[in-house]
């Protein structure tokens, strides 16, 4: 009996191979997880054995022709490797867990501050709690220091209300002796916690938040913070969401207004995220071509600048994929490629998993990622509805019309009502794409629908546009007039007033933010799965539409 081989031609295509690859990859990570037995031994012997089999099938890539096998391999391979990137870190995460858990008594740790401190009051007395996450943590065990490089820890230090500004601030690094406990969050991690009170005997400042990088970032983010409240000092909650949305200070937001911001659907806007970084983009471009700088090494002036403005706003997750496509956007004519927002997605998704692979458990850094290849995916399909319907192209052609007519004061206003329909359906895209892809992970991660998103979204997140807008524009012009910074302060803050108003009248209406409890994996997956009928359905209709599909499978 002859067995053969069939072989497949393939016409390497780098945005179908960079999806295979990352597709690959998040696979291998989440099978680390799920299956922990598998340890790095096993992952580096199958590594081993798909790279022999590469190597030893080298000619028949070179060809472009590879067999079943072939694509197999590489596939096995960097769902392997995805594993062993999380096998890396949990062989030291069960050792420094295991040491942790063994402490029945209170020890002394060195970290760093890594977030700023939120303040919350302790039942029973006056005492507050400040929790903040911390990083560079060493155990300190009599003469040995012992450092805590995987797992994360949290920091809860206890005080009075007044003991605000003297509390642990970003940057600055402490040493502490309390209690740690470690327990697993509801997405499985471990995760460190300790207790530690104010006091040379329970915790001391070993050095200033100036003199880290991290301090002089936090520095920064709380001079510029101060200077978006020039003028509105006095304007209530105004101040603390200007702060919140241009620089990530959100721990100032009271709860009641974040909590009207989640049940109206619409508490994303205050993640820092490609609208932020699209801003500072322009601003900075602003500039750099002013500069004279061909574009090709606009990478040069923009991708550092772009890093240190995620670094001052937290680096949350959001922003760090945003800050994570910027960059990929422009090194892209610096190494000769044509800059693509799809694939500027993948690679920020690989190189931040394998960074820090925990991050596929994270609500926010699945729902920033889902969200962005949701827009990309289905904003020009409902954009092009959108326009349709909204009588955007019957504008265009009676504008034409009346241009060659010779009327051209009524083709100004015909051309100016189709730019305001054309804006209209593309903010409306935007807004729908989004809640159609967070409305499933949101019903997982939160057990809420919140149907008022559908209503609030496309004015909130005009207006958080406006702004992030004038309140850049501010934070330049007060470098040279401090006048001209309070107007655009002021221009912002009615902005976000019109904002709260908004939120608060969706949020007023229970029905709005359905309890659903949360959703099943499969329900989740099911719900994907019709969006993608949909779009795929859509598409085809749009090809069909065209009129010339009768082209496909002629030949020539």
């Amino acid at each position: 009996m002859q067995i053969r081989m069939f072989r497949v031609c393939v016409e390497m295509n780098p945005r179908r191979l960079l999806l295979a690859v990352t597709v690959c990859f998040l696979a291998g990570v989440a099978a680390g997880y799920g299956f922990p037995q598998v340890g790095l031994g096993w992952c580096a012997a199958g590594l081993a054995v798909c790279g022999a089999w590469v190597a030893l099938r080298r000619k028949a890539w070179r060809s472009g022709c590879v067999g079943a096998a072939d694509a197999v391999a590489v596939a096995l391979a960097l769902v392997l490797l995805g594993a062993g990137r999380v096998a890396w870190d949990a062989a030291g995460l069960a050792r420094e867990t295991e040491t942790l858990k063994s402490l029945d008594k209170a020890q002394a740790f060195e970290c760093r501050v890594a977030s700023a401190a939120v303040a919350r009051p302790v039942a029973g007395g006056g005492r507050m709690r400040y929790a903040f996450a911390v990083d560079g943590v060493t155990w300190l065990d009599g003469a040995n220091r012992v450092p805590i490089r995987v797992l994360p820890m949290s920091v809860s230090w206890f005080g009075n209300a007044e003991d605000g500004p003297a509390a642990p601030k970003p940057g600055e690094t402490w040493r502490m002796v309390g209690r740690v406990q470690v327990l697993t969050r509801t997405n499985g991690l471990e995760h460190a916690y300790l207790s530690a009170s104010k006091g040379e005997k329970y915790s001391r400042r070993l050095s200033a938040a100036g003199d880290s990088w991290q301090g002089r970032l936090a520095q920064v983010q709380r001079e510029t913070a101060r200077r978006v409240a020039l003028g509105v000092e006095d304007w209530g909650i105004v101040p603390a969401l200007n702060a919140a949305l241009l620089f990530g200070c959100r721990n100032e937001i009271p709860d009641d207004m974040r909590n009207v911001f989640a049940m109206s659907g619409t508490v994303h806007v205050f993640a820092v995220s490609g609208l932020h970084i699209g801003l500072v983009a322009v601003i900075l471009i602003f500039f750099v071509q002013m500069s004279g700088l061909s574009r090709e090494r606009w990478a040069f002036a923009m991708v550092p600048l772009i890093i240190a403005y995620t670094l001052v706003t937290g680096a949350f997750p959001s922003a760090v994929r945003a800050c994570c496509m910027a960059v990929c956007i422009f090194l892209a004519p610096l190494l000769g490629r044509r800059p693509n927002a799809f694939s500027a997605l993948l690679a920020a998704a690989l190189m931040i998993h394998f960074w820090q692979p925990s991050r596929v458990f994270q609500a926010g850094s699945v729902l920033s990622f889902s969200v962005t290849a949701g827009l990309i995916v289905l904003v020009p399909q409902l954009s092009a509805f959108l326009r349709k319907h909204l009588g955007y192209h019957a504008l265009q052609k009676h504008m034409q019309l009346l241009d060659a007519a010779g009327t051209r004061a009524q083709a100004r206003r015909v051309r100016f009502a189709s730019v305001v329909v054309k804006r209209a359906a593309d903010i409306l895209a935007v807004s729908v794409a989004a809640w159609f892809v967070s409305v499933p992970l949101t019903g997982y991660y939160f057990g809420r629908v919140p149907i008022g998103g559908l209503f609030a979204n496309p004015i909130v997140t005009v207006c958080a546009f406006l702004i992030i807008t004038a309140g850049f524009l501010g934070l330049l012009a007060g470098l040279a007039s401090p006048w001209v910074a309070v107007c655009f302060n002021h221009a912002a803050g009615f902005f976000t007033m019109v904002m709260v108003r908004t939120a608060e009248a969706v949020a007023s209406v229970k029905v709005l933010s359905l309890e659903t409890g949360p959703w099943a994996w499969w329900a989740v997956a099911l719900w994907f799965a019709a969006l993608g009928v949909i779009v795929a359905w859509a598409r085809r209709c749009q090809r069909a539409a065209d009129g010339l599909e009768w082209l496909e499978g002629q030949s020539v």
